[in-house]
């Protein structure tokens, strides 16, 4: 790197308060010295910071269950039931997940009971598409299982929404959810 980008990548103060000769270990271990998250501590994760987030990770793994199983073999009736058990376990896990709140879990996202509440009404909404849309999708002919895909990554998008305390995740919150709604319309 030349000075140039150092400089560019290190705040100005800090090379007026630090005078160090330029080495290719320094510049690995400078890194080091920026803050993360809060002050110079890395961010981890407490198992309640986990627990508070399990509605969003089980939803996301059922959006993974579902892409597998869409690629495994493609059966409509079997993607619609993955969908709906990955849906119910993120509720259960949202009702589980009630005692342990108000939790600031990142920078990025809060749960508290608003994101809890609305996180229960975008599952339940979602539950109620998917129970709905197998009996409407059975008439049409094609791939059918994308739906189930996209319907679980705007319910992935959503929870993110609701459960957002920053600009940067609500934009990816509200791109999450409204890019497969623009494809399934």
């Amino acid at each position: 790197l030349s000075r140039f980008w150092i400089h560019r990548l290190l705040p100005w103060d800090w090379w007026s308060r630090h005078s160090i000769r330029l080495s290719s270990r320094f510049l690995l271990s400078s890194f080091r010295l920026l803050p993360v998250f809060e002050g110079n501590r890395a961010m981890t994760f407490t198992t309640s910071q986990f627990l508070a987030l399990s509605p969003l990770l089980v939803a996301s793994a059922s959006v993974v269950m579902v892409m597998l199983g869409v690629a495994w073999r493609r059966h409509h009736t079997m993607t619609a039931i993955l969908t709906a058990i990955g849906l119910n376990a993120a509720l259960l896990a949202t009702l589980y997940v009630t005692a342990l709140v108000p939790q600031d879990v990142t920078p990025l996202l809060v749960v508290d009971g608003y994101s809890l509440f609305y996180t229960a009404l975008a599952l339940i909404g979602a539950l109620g598409s998917a129970t709905l849309a197998h009996a409407y999708l059975e008439q049409h002919k094609g791939n059918l299982d994308e739906f189930y895909l996209l319907l679980g990554i705007s319910v992935v998008g959503a929870i993110v929404l609701v459960s957002s305390r920053h600009f940067a995740s609500l934009f990816i919150g509200l791109e999450l959810l409204s890019v497969p709604v623009y494809a399934m319309v």
